[in-house]
């Protein structure tokens, strides 16, 4: 409670003569070993938190007093706990806006609060500015969760849990098992031949969500009055009002409410799990594998996460027993600005101790940046499908984030009560403050980068193939083995070459017998016995060459790779079959692409020091020897690793199978690299990103580059 007991504000309310509504249920819950009590209008469904002392002086409120009367009546009573006038003008604001009081004389009242005005021109701007996001409520189900309140009792149990728990672990098991189809599968969740698809499994998981969240709210005895439809980037989806759960004064029953909704979307995708296995390709299969990932993955990257105000947010909420979670969380950073900064004493800290305030304030940060990230990635999706649509957000986004914050920090130094005798000290360090974020920003340059991916690939490699059929009697050398030039790897076995070797020699023995008779008795035979003598000469020759060529050697110094070379003794291999490699030992490559909106720094910037970070090895860094920037556009990639298809970042054409031509010119960077002495192909093929250091700029100059590069690269602005 503030030590001023007066307010500038009371003649708002001092006259009034109010009541609460007869239609109010009271709740008593417990936070943290706190009191608080719950209003809940049982004809709106609306409700409202208060303190024990403010319901104290709320139960006192009667339409045969004024406000005025029954506040002094209350200080003679209770003036240890009495509620200044601030805190009555604004207690009873917030319940009119919720259409929690009544008034003896209705009319008179309406003018006579302007803050409530205000709250309402709050709620039309917040209606506004959430546009992407809009509630149209339906229908009434209350009548209907009755009637089936038998099967909720059956459905919500243990024995349904530990068949929850099943199902899971078999679904973790059915994974593992088809990992490679689903795999390949999940490529193709965002095809436009499935998005049809995924917006009914979307629709069906949504639907048995919200009705699980009802039907928990019903198990504990709540009512629910409304189900509808919400739109979500313009995208209908059902959702269904389960506020009663705030009433329940068992925490546990309010986080068991928050989580029935994920609950029953993972069971549905547990069961979908098992479809998907056990049927082939079609609709059903589709279907099914769609709901399995929505209800899966989805659901516990959106609800799941505290961090946003869905399902998770309200679970930790009534948990850790803070109501209104993320307002205290802001109001903790508010506080130490107002206290530490401006030095402000009569304010009170919405947490009750250090480490609560600690957490609130880490929440109030981790969630602001989360929801600011999130606020991008929807307005760069919705830009994505309608450039225009996509800056109308944006520029609402920009109003919501960094406008309309300014204007109300610029209101409150100006205008604000709580300033008073303060206001130029807080001025004057409000000023300092945003010098200093000018400067940071606009005028101390700071590290830049260029960050381009690539693939390791060794200097010099040559593949090497067996040069005859044969059977492989003898290997000499095993994998990973440093050879010289001509030293043998392994050698092969062809016994009919030996036969054919053989016989070949027979006959030529055979011929130069029939030569030499020729030469005494018929000299005419000679000429065609010495071309025939010639052929098996060279046949000879040719079969010689072969069985020395089943001796396979080393064609350079290096090292030799042969990962299965065990696998190929007494194995039968074919001419021209593969067998290994030799690559250069010592030196490798790291060939990086860098696209053409970042070519810009690459060719005005001065470089500096680089170093490459591998995927697979994130603690090492590998210095990089020599950089040299190839001057040339291309599009050819030098691995599919680095393309769309391979995982990579960078486009390519939907026609090239095997994924190398790239929609985009791009320049390439060769990076010079020792290879690891105790591994030497730790290192090979093995994609990464290379960090070349340029010239330093301000974060301001790197922001604006950003932008233009995301418009050129994304719009082809």
């Amino acid at each position: 409670m503030s030590d001023n007991l007066y307010s500038e504000s009371w003649h708002i309310v001092s006259e009034l003569k109010v009541s609460l509504l007869n239609s109010i249920d009271i709740h008593k819950q417990y936070y943290r070993g706190k009191t608080w009590y719950v209003l809940n209008d049982k004809y709106s469904s609306k409700f409202f938190k208060v303190t024990p002392e403010a319901y104290k002086f709320l139960s006192k409120l009667t339409i045969e007093k004024s406000v005025e009367e029954i506040w002094h009546e209350y200080i003679k009573l209770f003036p240890d706990i009495a509620p200044t006038q601030d805190e009555i003008v604004n207690l009873l604001s917030q319940l009119h806006g919720n259409d929690l009081l009544y008034f003896k004389h209705r009319a008179d009242s309406e003018n006579m609060f302007k803050r409530v005005v205000e709250n309402k021109n709050k709620e039309i701007k917040g209606k506004l500015a959430s546009f992407l996001f809009i509630k149209i409520p339906l229908w009434n189900p209350n009548d209907w969760l009755e009637r089936i309140k038998p099967f909720i009792e059956i459905f919500f149990t243990k024995p349904l849990l530990i068949i929850w728990i099943i199902l899971f672990i078999n679904t973790l098991k059915l994974i593992a098992e088809n990992f490679e189809s689903f795999s390949d599968q999940t490529y193709g969740v965002l095809a436009p031949s499935n998005i049809v698809f995924l917006y009914i499994s979307l629709v069906i998981l949504k639907v048995f969500h919200e009705l699980g969240h009802v039907m928990m709210v019903k198990k504990f005895g709540g009512n629910v009055t409304t189900i509808g439809i919400m739109f979500i980037i313009f995208t209908p989806l059902p959702y269904m009002d389960a506020s009663s759960s705030w009433a329940f004064k068992n925490k546990y029953q309010r986080a068991l409410v928050g989580a029935a909704g994920m609950m029953v979307e993972l069971f549905i995708a547990f069961i979908c799990a098992i479809i998907w296995v056990n049927t082939g390709e079609g609709a059903i299969n589709s279907i099914a594998f769609n709901i399995m990932i929505i209800g899966s993955i989805s659901s516990l990257v959106f609800n799941g996460n505290p961090l946003l105000k869905f399902d998770s947010y309200f679970i930790l909420s009534d948990l850790l027993e803070i109501p209104n979670l993320y307002q205290n969380s802001r109001d903790q950073c508010y506080f130490w600005a107002k206290k530490y900064l401006f030095n402000l004493t009569n304010i009170t800290s919405p947490s009750n101790s250090n480490k609560e305030s600690f957490w609130l304030a880490l929440y109030a940060i981790a969630s602001l940046i989360y929801k600011f990230m999130v606020a991008i990635l929807i307005a760069i999706f919705i830009a994505d499908q309608w450039f225009l649509l996509g800056l109308l957000v944006i520029s609402i986004s920009v109003f919501i984030w960094i406008i309309k914050p300014i204007y109300s920090f610029i209101k409150y130094l100006l205008k604000d009560n709580e300033l008073r005798g303060k206001r130029f000290n807080a001025i004057a360090i409000s000023l300092s403050f945003l010098l200093f974020i000018i400067t940071a920003i606009g005028f101390t340059p700071i590290k830049d980068s260029i960050r381009a991916s690539g693939i390791v690939q060794p200097n010099s490699l040559v593949n090497i193939y067996s040069f005859s059929d044969g059977l492989v009697t003898d290997i000499y050398i095993d994998n990973v083995k440093k050879v010289k030039k001509g030293d043998l790897i392994l050698k092969l076995e062809n016994k009919s070459l030996d036969f054919e070797i053989e016989q070949t020699k027979a006959m030529i023995i055979e011929t130069e017998a029939l030569k030499l008779k020729a030469s005494q008795t018929n000299i005419a035979n000679l000429k065609p016995i010495e071309k025939r003598l010639i052929l098996l000469d060279e046949k000879l020759k040719f079969l010689n060459e072969k069985k020395e060529n089943l001796l396979v050697k080393a064609p350079k110094d290096g090292l030799f790779v042969a990962d299965n070379i065990e696998k190929l003794r007494n194995r039968l291999i074919k001419r021209r079959e593969y067998i290994g490699k030799i690559i250069d030992n010592d030196k490798s490559q790291f060939i990086a692409v860098v696209p053409q909106e970042k070519s810009s720094e690459l060719f005005n910037s001065e470089l500096f020091d680089s170093e490459i970070k591998l995927i697979g090895i994130p603690s090492k860094t590998i210095d990089v020897e020599t950089l040299v920037v190839i001057p040339h556009q291309q599009n050819i990639l030098p691995s599919a690793v680095l393309g769309f298809r391979g995982g990579g970042d960078i486009a390519v054409l939907e026609s090239d199978e095997k994924g190398l031509k790239s929609k985009e010119s791009f320049f390439k960077v060769i990076a010079q690299i020792k290879n690891d002495k105790e591994n030497p192909l730790l290192y090979e093929n093995r994609s990464g990103v290379l960090r070349i250091e340029t010239t330093p700029k301000t974060v301001f100059t790197q922001s604006i580059r950003f932008i233009r590069q995301l418009l050129q690269k994304r719009y082809q602005i």
